[in-house]
């Protein structure tokens, strides 16, 4: 790997990386040129604006572009030099506030996002910069198309500043790679800010940007909400799609691909999938998207709603704050009125399965291929080295593995050798989706509840031994069902003390669960969140519950 590639390879990458970190710091240095000469008390009342006060002020023309850039672009570089969530900065964004202000300032009908600085997901294509996905061979290859996402911000006015970090290959919630670094969370330094859009959260739960951008193809979007304390849903792969985005890896079976939003409350959110969804421009960059108008007012507002919840998957116990955190909102719910009922997973082991598997059809050959010939990073090794281990060892391990860590078994078993293996396995994935469908139906749920993720904040070494967890995440990517993230409360000394308590999580000799053990020992007085799921394509009706939720934890605090 990273220290056994041939001498010159190794030598050629890390004169790539320089090369690029030079290129990197002239963009940050600009920024700093451009934005230090601003008045200090303006830039404060700028930054202590929430998204609507901003929006609204752009809009009537008490706030220019050209101020907001500046002032939030001291307040990205402030934040980089803490956190290192940024890849690169954007440096023709200064021409491009001046020219959205002089087209539309002092005028009615400005475009809905006028003025607003966003920024940009680190894989989605920029023109004239590299997309590398953490690869030094990926360097010098600036992109000649843009994202579709970005190019439908753009026409309603928002102004992309900078380009965020990713984990290399995007294949970790580890945030971090060798051509920009290890980006930390920046609610507990050491921590991760989850992955693979952990620089868009990071830098949004920083106060860096109004809202950022994001992809989701087993947890992107939710594993770093949660994990930064932020809010972010996962949309059903049809209702926005996009084009010109590196998508992590090919042939990604039944995993729908998602795109959307992070922001500090569900409001926000809502004013932006709202604004977004109904443009022109977004069916005229991404045609194939569905023509479905977004409108908070199909939903039928019951008084009771039906919830189903789960609070663990027997596959994978989540640590006590994360099983808690859905207790807690159920006791919520049913004080203000709410019917919720337990729902039992279908044939958890056959889930979890299904899910690696769509995640790593191929056993990771792809994975082995990207990362040949390039410097791995740190948090990647231990991975990449069980993915190098023949298949038929992984295999012929796993039933050994499988008396004292199933869920390593299982993944030792993921890959498949032929396609009528591939076959078999989207066969068995549509049957299990039909079979969800027809529990939930029949028990005539509104909308799920069910823990965020099985861990909550962990050190950046710790993913790459725990990519059991994304099941949580991925199994909604493999439903295609929209799945949002709230917040609901704090890690409390109590849910430590759970923890650590082998009669409450029994670890016995599971490696994995040693590991979250280990890895979320330190996480009293982070945030908790919970994961809200509804049918397909019911985006509204999953942002509606997400807002209740919201607003019953801002009330009722554990």
């Amino acid at each position: 790997m990273g220290n056994i590639l041939p001498w010159g390879a190794t030598a050629t990458g890390h004169r790539r990386i320089e090369h690029k970190q030079l290129k990197r710091n002239e963009g940050f240095d600009y920024f700093h040129q451009r934005c230090r000469a601003m008045d200090i008390e303006r830039r404060d009342y700028i930054l202590a604006m929430k998204y609507e006060e901003l929006r609204q002020g752009l809009q009537n023309d008490s706030l220019t572009p050209t101020e907001v850039h500046q002032a939030y672009g001291w307040k990205i570089l402030e934040v980089n030099d803490k956190i290192n969530c940024v890849a690169e900065m954007i440096t023709e964004s200064f021409t491009m506030a001046a020219e959205v202000e002089r087209h539309f300032h002092g005028k009615p009908n400005k475009p809905a996002f006028y003025g607003i600085p966003v920024s940009v997901k680190g894989n989605f294509f920029m023109p004239g910069y590299d997309c590398t996905i953490g690869f030094s061979k990926f360097i010098g290859m600036p992109k000649e198309v843009q994202c579709s996402l970005v190019s439908t911000l753009i026409e309603l006015g928002a102004i992309p500043i900078c380009l965020t970090n990713i984990p290399q290959a995007l294949l970790s919630y580890a945030c971090s790679n060798p051509v920009y670094g290890t980006t930390e969370n920046p609610l507990s330094h050491g921590m991760t800010p989850g992955g693979s859009s952990g620089g868009e959260a990071a830098l949004v739960a920083a106060g860096g940007i109004p809202f950022g951008t994001g992809s989701d193809v087993a947890g992107s979007l939710r594993i770093p909400a949660a994990m930064c304390g932020v809010v972010s849903l996962k949309p059903s792969e049809s209702r926005l799609l996009i084009t010109h985005s590196h998508g992590g890896f090919p042939g990604k079976c039944r995993l729908g691909l998602s795109f959307g939003f992070f922001t500090h409350n569900v409001g926000e959110l809502i004013n932006i999938f709202d604004l977004y969804l109904n443009s022109e421009e977004h069916l005229k960059f991404s045609p194939r998207s569905i023509p479905m108008a977004f409108d908070m007012s199909k939903v039928y507002k019951k008084e009771k709603l039906r919830i189903g919840y789960f609070s663990e998957m027997s596959f994978l116990p989540p640590v006590p704050a994360a099983q808690r955190a859905v207790r807690h909102t159920v006791k919520m719910l049913e004080a203000d009125g709410h019917e919720v009922i337990q729902f039992d997973i279908p044939h958890p082991q056959l889930m979890a399965e299904l899910v690696l598997k769509n995640i790593l059809p191929d056993g990771g050959v792809y994975m082995k291929e990207l990362f040949s010939g390039d410097i791995v990073d740190d948090y990647m090794k231990q991975f990449l080295l069980l993915l190098k281990i023949p298949d038929c060892i992984r295999k012929l391990a796993s039933y050994g593995i499988q008396y004292f860590c199933p869920q390593l078994a299982t993944m030792c078993r993921i890959g498949m050798n032929s396609i009528p293996e591939l076959r078999y396995m989207q066969e068995q994935t549509d049957d299990y989706a039909r079979e969800w469908y027809e529990q939930w139906n029949n028990l005539n749920l509104d909308a799920m509840l069910c823990p965020a993720f099985p861990v909550t904040q962990v050190p950046h070494s710790y993913p790459s031994k725990l990519g059991a967890c994304a099941v949580y995440t991925g199994l909604f990517n493999m439903l295609d069902c929209p799945a949002g993230i709230v917040p609901v409360d704090k890690i409390t000394e109590k849910d430590i003390q759970d923890l650590n308590n082998e009669n409450i999580f029994s670890t016995g000799y599971n490696l994995i669960l040693k590991d979250m053990r280990d890895g979320c020992s330190k996480d009293k007085g982070l945030p908790v969140s919970v994961q809200v799921v509804t049918l397909p394509f019911r985006e509204e009706l999953c942002l509606h519950v997400m807002q209740l939720v919201e607003n019953l934890a801002s009330k009722h605090p554990h």
